[in-house]
C-alpha cells in the first residue's frame, strides 16, 4: 500500500470520528433539553421502550464520553505523522520587555551616570596632562631665563669641538684633602653631520691622574674601540694634552665622513641595488642593479683597494675602444680620498648609464 492511500485511509477515518462527535453533541443537547422539561402534573412514567438497564447503560457511556478527551491521534500510534508544509515564517522583531518600567528607567539612569563620570573623568585626565605640559613648559622657560646666558657660552666653546669640564670624583670621602679634586678631568669631543645639518652624539673620554708620577691615563671613554686611543694617549697624552685632544677628533670627524658619505651613496640607490658595510665602514659591498659587484677597502682616509665582481663594458669617453667597469672602477677609486669619494662613485654610475640623481 502507498502512502498515499495510507494517508487517504486515515483522513476517512478520522472525518468518521468527527461525524460521530456530531452526532453525539447533538444528542447530549436533545437530552439536556429534554431534562429541563416540566413533567405534567400526573402519576404517569415517561413511556421508554429501553429497559432499566439499557438506559443505565446508556447514561455510563454518557459520562464517560464527558471524561474522555476527544482522541487526536488516529491509525497506529507507531507510524509517523504526515509532515507539515514548509511556510516561510518571519519572527517578530524582539523588544526589551524583561523589566518593568519602573526597573528599567533605573537602569537607564544608571547607565546614564557612568557615561557621565566615563565622561569626566576623561576631560579630567586631559586637563590634567594639559596643566602638567604648562607646568613644564613654564619651569622650561624659566631655566632657560635663569641660565640661558651661561647655556649660550657653553654651546659657543663646544663649537670648537673640543671642550674640557671638571668630574666630580665618585670615590671622594670627606677625610680626603681636596688638593685630590683635580685628579680627574673630563674632554668632550662634538662632531658636526653635514649630511644631517646637526652635531652628532658627543664622546666624551675621562682622564685620572695618578699618584705616584702626576702622569695621566684613560679612565673612562665612550670612544669607540675602532679608534687607537690608546696608541694615541702613549704618543701625546703626557706631553702635549692638546694634540692628543685633537687627534682623537681627527679620527671622529673622519669616520663621521666616511659614514655620511657612504650612507648618502646607499640612500640613492636605485632598487635592487644594495649596500652591505662593517661597523667602522673599513670594507663595503655595493651591489648595482644585479649588474656588478664592488668591494672598497678603506682606511680612515682614503679607498685602499678595489675589487670589482663582474665585468661591464662602458665607452670611453673621446675613444674608439670600450672600457670594462673594472678598469675605470680601479683607476678612479684606488687611492681616492673619502672626501671626493661620492663624486667619483656617480661619475662611474653616469659611464655606465645607471645615471642616479645628486
Amino acid at each position: 500500500m502507498s502512502a498515499l492511500e495510507r494517508y487517504k485511509k486515515e483522513l476517512e477515518s478520522l472525518e468518521a470520528e468527527v461525524d460521530e462527535l456530531k452526532r453525539k453533541l447533538a444528542l447530549d443537547k436533545t437530552t439536556i433539553l429534554r431534562g429541563s422539561v416540566t413533567p405534567e402534573p400526573n402519576d404517569q412514567l415517561p413511556t421508554d421502550n429501553k429497559t432499566p438497564h439499557e438506559t443505565t447503560s446508556n447514561k455510563r457511556e454518557l459520562e464517560m464520553e464527558d471524561i474522555t478527551p476527544p482522541r487526536t491521534h488516529f491509525g497506529n500510534r507507531n507510524k509517523r505523522a504526515k509532515p507539515a508544509e514548509s511556510v516561510d515564517y518571519i519572527p517578530e522583531i524582539a523588544h526589551h520587555e524583561y523589566f518593568d518600567e519602573l526597573i528599567n528607567n533605573l537602569m537607564v539612569s544608571s547607565l546614564n551616570v557612568l557615561e557621565k563620570e566615563e565622561t569626566l573623568k576623561e576631560e579630567n585626565t586631559a586637563l590634567e596632562k594639559e596643566n602638567k605640559v604648562k607646568e613644564s613648559t613654564n619651569k622650561w622657560n624659566q631655566l632657560i631665563l635663569q641660565h640661558g646666558e651661561k647655556i649660550q657660552t657653553e654651546n659657543i666653546y663646544r663649537l670648537a669641538g673640543i671642550t674640557t669640564f671638571p668630574v666630580n670624583n665618585p670615590n671622594k670621602t670627606e677625610v680626603e684633602d681636596t688638593d685630590g679634586d683635580d685628579r680627574f678631568l673630563g674632554i668632550r669631543f662634538d662632531v658636526f653631520d653635514k649630511s644631517l645639518a646637526k652635531f652628532s652624539t658627543p664622546h666624551y673620554v675621562i682622564l685620572k691622574k695618578l699618584v705616584k708620577n702626576d702622569n695621566w691615563f684613560v679612565f673612562k671613554t665612550t670612544i669607540p674601540r675602532f679608534v687607537p686611543l690608546n696608541i694615541l694617549a702613549a704618543e701625546y697624552l703626557n706631553f702635549d694634552l692638546f694634540m692628543f685632544s685633537k687627534q682623537v677628533r681627527k679620527h671622529l670627524v673622519q669616520l663621521q665622513l666616511k659614514k655620511s658619505t657612504f650612507l648618502d651613496i646607499q640612500s640613492r640607490l636605485k632598487s635592487p641595488s644594495r649596500m652591505e658595510y662593517d661597523i667602522e665602514f673599513s670594507k663595503v659591498n655595493i651591489k648595482v642593479l644585479n649588474r656588478f659587484e664592488m668591494i672598497l677597502i678603506c682606511d680612515l682616509f682614503k679607498v685602499t683597494n678595489v675589487i670589482v665582481v663582474g665585468d661591464l663594458m662602458i665607452d670611453a669617453e673621446g675613444a674608439n675602444r670600450n672600457v670594462s667597469i673594472k678598469d675605470a672602477a680601479e683607476v678612479l677609486f684606488r687611492g681616492c680620498e673619502i672626501r671626493g669619494l661620492k663624486d667619483s662613485f656617480f661619475k662611474i654610475m653616469e659611464e655606465c648609464g645607471l645615471f642616479i640623481e645628486r
